[in-house]
């Protein structure tokens, strides 16, 4: 150690009067290659994990371990649902498609609204509901021709040959009811028919819409229109207005 300390000082002290006397940066070059002791090596610092034969090497069982730890950190990034959490995600999930459904299936569906013209002789006020397959018309008229009717139509009620009374049964709300109704061609569709029951008096009609109701049509045990409607309360109101005006 000493050999090699007294060394360096004198390369240091050759060096500097090289410099001094204009010799150049090639002598330095030369004492650097010839002079710098033989027995001189770098030495390496690596982590008590790894083998140090001049470069860090990890040991055999290290590189195991290492192994070992990035498995287990791939099994927690792609952890396997158990049954139980994989039916709350399908329950979840259908619930989202659901709520999706109903709210593309309400932006479809509308209420449309009619009042006759003062100088008509029939004085009506018509709320009908309006969906993809089917409806429901609640209809209350004066003057000429009197009389306050609920009519279910859609796809699925026959177009009859002629006006006439049928025997069907009516369930909303799990009530069943089965009663002479009228079977008549939709007014503005004569493909489709459209089943006509009347109402005691327009104060029954009016108090008989409900905000949110289901509704069952069934005539021979065969099921004409099954829906529901919504925002009743807004058909409600109007009638009420429409009959008040009249």
């Amino acid at each position: 150690m000493e050999k090699t300390k007294s060394d360096c000082q004198f390369l240091f002290s050759v060096m500097k009067r090289c410099l001094s006397n204009g010799i150049g940066l090639l002598v330095m070059v030369w004492l650097s290659v010839f002079l710098v002791p033989e027995d001189a090596q770098a030495v390496t610092f690596c982590n008590p994990e790894y083998m140090p034969p001049g470069s860090c090497v990890p040991y055999d069982h290290m590189l195991e371990r290492q192994k070992q730890r990035e498995q287990m950190m791939y099994e927690q990034r792609t952890r396997i649902w158990s049954p139980a959490q994989w039916d709350d995600f399908v329950r979840s999930a259908k619930k989202y498609d659901q709520s999706k459904a109903e709210e593309a299936r309400q932006k479809l569906e509308r209420w449309d609204f009619h009042q006759s013209k003062p100088d008509e002789r029939v004085k009506a006020c018509q709320a009908t509901f309006m969906s993809l397959r089917n409806g429901v018309m609640f209809i209350d008229m004066d003057g000429s021709t009197k009389g306050t009717f609920i009519g279910f139509f859609g796809t699925g009620v026959p177009k009859p040959s002629k006006p006439d009374q049928v025997k069907v049964s009516l369930t909303q709300s799990g009530e069943t009811q089965t009663v002479q109704a009228y079977h008549l061609y939709l007014p503005w569709d004569g493909k489709f028919g459209v089943i006509l029951f009347a109402i005691p008096s327009t104060k029954a009609l009016i108090e008989s819409i409900e905000d949110i109701q289901d509704y069952t049509v069934a005539m021979n045990g065969k099921t004409l229109v099954s829906g529901k409607w919504h925002s009743g309360l807004k058909a409600r109101n109007w009638l009420r207005d429409c009959v008040s005006r009249r």
